[in-house]
């Protein structure tokens, strides 16, 4: 008598996984397969056998693209390859470093200025409103100008501008969520002010925050290279999207077009695929 093994059955997240898949936008998925591109990219590039991106060679400068060097070289004879490479290693990072401090913090802030009422949340509320006063990158622009240029100083610079955007979002879906009658019936079995804000009403709230970050990733990349194309923040020789452009910039009058495009291509892809996963998280809050 033959017996026939049981039929592996996939595993309950991985059906999760695939249902999700199959109910997001058409929009979504293809942002997603754009990002996961570009990390992987970010990820794997270094490991190409391609120059070295600091390595100059004045000789070989403004060559165009060919067979030796892919995508041509730059003005001090740097593979434009390898920097467009190592830079979305450093900008995705800075984007990601970005988001990951800007969103928890603006996150729980605004649930808690969404939850109370009184000095704290009026607190919040007036300190975002100064920091929405300025446009994003001028105010980023202003803390890089005085604290000085550095990778860091970029993250830190652009997750303090974001931070009321996050503020404003979790605190208009916190004032939704407070009149509902699961926080009524918290505060009848006794829960506490911060067991409802940071239990009951954060897992409530993370929808908007989660597609604002994902708009927040592409703002990010876009500022990061507004700052550098300007001369602050990311210093030469680092290879950095913005950057790149920026040093480009004298060359495209001569016909030397390839210094900039590819670079520029990056960030608006980039910046395409952010904006289309929050787009879609967005409508599906």
């Amino acid at each position: 008598m033959t017996t026939t093994a049981p039929r592996t059955q996939p595993s309950a997240r991985l059906t999760r996984w695939k249902a999700a898949w199959s109910r997001s936008p058409v929009k979504v998925r293809v942002g997603l397969c754009l990002l996961a591109a570009l990390i992987t990219l970010a990820v794997l590039g270094p490991l190409l056998p391609s120059p070295d991106p600091l390595s100059t060679n004045p000789a070989d400068a403004l060559h165009p693209p060919s067979a030796g060097a892919l995508w041509g070289t730059d003005q001090f004879g740097r593979d434009v390859f390898s920097r467009v490479v190592a830079a979305a290693h450093l900008d995705l990072l800075i984007a990601g470093a970005v988001v990951l401090l800007a969103a928890p913090v603006g996150t729980m802030l605004g649930l808690v200025a969404g939850a109370t009422e009184g000095p704290v949340s009026s607190l919040i509320l007036r300190a975002a409103d100064v920091l929405l006063s300025f446009p994003a990158i001028i105010l980023a622009l202003v803390i890089v100008s005085i604290v000085g240029n550095g990778t860091w100083v970029v993250v830190m610079a652009l997750a303090v501008a974001y931070l009321p955007y996050f503020i404003r979002v979790a605190r208009s879906r916190a004032l939704s969520e407070r009149t509902k009658d699961y926080i009524d019936a918290a505060v009848v079995a006794g829960a506490s002010r911060t067991r409802i804000i940071f239990w009951h009403l954060s897992r409530n709230c993370l929808g908007p925050s989660r597609a604002q970050a994902m708009l927040a990733f592409g703002w990010a990349i876009l500022d990061t290279a507004g700052l550098a194309f300007l001369g602050v923040g990311i210093v030469r020789p680092t290879p950095e999207w913005g950057l790149m452009i920026g040093e480009a910039t004298p060359d495209v009058l001569a016909g030397v077009w390839w210094t900039s495009v590819f670079p520029g291509v990056f960030v608006a892809l980039t910046v395409l695929a952010a904006s289309l996963v929050g787009s879609g998280a967005r409508e599906r809050v």
